[in-house]
């Protein structure tokens, strides 16, 4: 039987990292490569063969980040990548595995692997205003790259990664084992947050980070 991987789905600055940390306090195992700006939670791996297959589909996805009408090839030198990640994580028995721009690919993930909505899948939302406007809060934080311009911070500009990413939840959220995860609630409601993820997971959900002095408005960090 293929090994069992909880997907943490959701665009940056929409509560990912804090989840998967919960995750790795629950038991998970979020392997040794993961990295991310404040909880080591990105999986190394998963981000490179995600970043690899966008290079190889950039000219069929010009105009926007994914089509969900289009259909898109999937060549072998993809379909490697795909299977490279499950055999990681088969390999080091890795439990979650969180990209940004993960949504992208998860026609061609289904398309590759014939088990894939046998996993668990963690949808993240949050206000698209305001995730944008906490994007650009981070950018500017962190000073505007050389060689990139300030228009690309704009909060209209970001605002459209929402809407894709609505076309792509909307498609795929109700093939199997998928739960809906809010960042407002998140917040504002960690204890019922906890109980459904608990429920869904099969296993307590430990949310220790967000509720003991690590909540998102003690870190300093703006969100």
């Amino acid at each position: 039987m293929q090994h069992r991987i909880v997907f943490v789905v959701g665009l940056s600055r929409t509560g990912t990292s804090i989840l998967v940390k919960c995750l790795e306090n629950s038991g998970y195992n979020i392997g040794k490569r993961a990295f991310g700006h404040k909880y080591k939670s990105q999986d190394g791996v998963f981000g490179y063969a995600n970043n690899e297959i966008f290079s190889s589909l950039k000219d069929q996805l010009k105009g926007r980040v994914v089509d969900i009408n289009k259909p898109i090839e999937v060549t072998e030198d993809i379909a490697k990548l795909v299977r490279s990640v499950f055999q990681y994580a088969q390999l080091y028995k890795v439990d979650v595995l969180k990209n940004p721009w993960f949504h992208n690919f998860i026609g061609i993930y289904a398309a590759v692997n014939a088990e894939f909505f046998d996993h668990k899948f963690i949808w993240t939302h949050r206000d698209p205003l305001e995730r944008a406007k906490s994007e650009v809060r981070l950018k500017y934080m962190r000073s505007v790259p050389p060689g990139n311009s300030f228009k690309n911070y704009k909060v209209k500009k970001l605002m459209r990664w929402d809407y894709e990413y609505q076309d792509v939840h909307s498609l795929y959220f109700n093939k199997r084992n998928g739960i809906n995860v809010y960042f407002e609630d998140l917040l504002n409601d960690t204890q019922s947050v906890s109980r459904k993820l608990s429920n869904f997971l099969g296993r307590e959900f430990d949310s220790s980070t967000i509720s003991k002095h690590e909540t998102f408005k003690a870190t300093g960090v703006p969100q």
